[in-house]
This record gives C-alpha cells, sequence and structure tokens, in this order.
C-alpha cells in the first residue's frame, strides 16, 4: 500500500434534526476540515466530522448536551438543531491505494484498494463502480468460457479501475489540501479556484461527472439504459 496520513480524525454518529433533510447532503468547510450531513432513510442525518485529532478526542468524550451544542453551531444551524441519537466515534483519516488490485483468483474493490479522505463521499462510488466493473470482467470471461479467476482475466480488471481510480484519488487529495488551512494566501487561492470552476461550464460538468460516477469508463452492470 501506498499511505498518506492526513493528520486529521472523523467524528462520527447518527443525529436527529430538527428541520427536515429533504434527502440532501450538505457540507461545510471549516478551518480544521469539513463538517457533513449525510441523510439517512428514517429522518435522521449521518455526521461524518473532520478535525484535528485534539478536538475530535474532545467531541468524543464531552457530555451529551455540549455535543449537540456544538455540531449545532458548526453546522450553521443548517438543519437547526441536531442531537446524537447513536454513541460517538472517531477513527484517524488516511490516504491508502493499493500496488496491485489483483492476483492470481484474487481482485480487491473499494477499501480494500483504495481509502480516500470522507470530504466528497466518494470513497463508496468508487467502491460501487469496482464492484460493478468486477462483474462486467468476470461476466465476460464467463461468457468466453474463460476462467474467470486467471490473473490474465484479472489484470484486466486491475487495468480498468487503476485507470479511473487515480484521477479521483488525485482530485479528492488535491481537494483536502486546499481546504485544510486558514491562511490568507491559501483563502484566495481557494476562493479564486472555485470561481474558475464555478465560472466554466465544462470545469462544473467534470467535476460533477466524477462524483457522479459517470465520467470515464462506465461498466455496463451500472449503466442506465436508454430511455
Amino acid at each position: 500500500m501506498r499511505e498518506k496520513d492526513y493528520g486529521q480524525h472523523a467524528v462520527v454518529a447518527h443525529l436527529a434534526a430538527s428541520k427536515p433533510h429533504g434527502a440532501t447532503a450538505w457540507q461545510r468547510f471549516l478551518d480544521n476540515g469539513p463538517l457533513a450531513l449525510l441523510p439517512l432513510a428514517d429522518g435522521r442525518v449521518s455526521l461524518v466530522w473532520s478535525t484535528l485529532p485534539g478536538p475530535a478526542r474532545s467531541l468524543v468524550d464531552c457530555p451529551e448536551p455540549e455535543f449537540a451544542e456544538r455540531v449545532t453551531t458548526a453546522s450553521g444551524r443548517v438543519l437547526g438543531e441536531l442531537r446524537p441519537t447513536t454513541p460517538r466515534a472517531s477513527f484517524p483519516l488516511r490516504l491508502l491505494h493499493a500496488r496491485r488490485y489483483a492476483a492470481e483468483r484474487i481482485a480487491l474493490v473499494g477499501d480494500a484498494a483504495h481509502v480516500v479522505h470522507p470530504l466528497a463521499g466518494q470513497g463508496i462510488n468508487l467502491a460501487f463502480l469496482d464492484a460493478a466493473a468486477l462483474v462486467d470482467v468476470v461476466g465476460s470471461a464467463l461468457a468466453a468460457g474463460d476462467d474467470p479467476g486467471e490473473l490474465a482475466v484479472l489484470r484486466s480488471y486491475e487495468r480498468w479501475r487503476k485507470a479511473e481510480a487515480l484521477p479521483a484519488i488525485a482530485l479528492l487529495d488535491g481537494i483536502q489540501r486546499l481546504y485544510f488551512g486558514a491562511g490568507p494566501l491559501q483563502s484566495r487561492v481557494r476562493q479564486g479556484l472555485l470561481g474558475i470552476a464555478q465560472a466554466s461550464g465544462t470545469a462544473k460538468r467534470l467535476l460533477m461527472g466524477r462524483a457522479l460516477g459517470i465520467a470515464g469508463r462506465v461498466p455496463d452492470s451500472v449503466r442506465r439504459p436508454p430511455s
């Protein structure tokens, strides 16, 4: 594995909100890392708050009313008052990337192949696309009468998914670098790049396509049929 420690921890919990989430994910970029509120089917939201190790320990260990107040304030009250409905936990954030995705009768998918920063929720998209690509590769091998576990077959999966995962990993790592810190120069660079992306339809479509998992080679097993 290639590994990089981000020097951050993610604090996670499920929260009840006083306002409906509207099936919308919310993310706020703070000085020490982003705070994300992800919608759940039962009306609650899932919290992923990336911050420094010290504050993360404080958020996990503080009394529940204090935590509720801190997370409500940090979220900008976008969903009103927030309160935890589950125990809190935290884990260190690292970038991990396997040098090889395949060996004889072995294929790595999802977090076994690559672990990315949770700031944009793209780890799960990469994992779904890995699984779908493997379905395509194995299905094609079986249809051709080949052994789907042979290294030659699985190497085609590895080449495919590495070519798709590497740009996504580089983009997410770049966004993390851009948003981690509050220096005036970094703030100006951040605002300038966001302004360019906002003004450029091509850049915006590229970023949206990557985030939606429809950029690059999309596996047939998840491709939407023509309407």
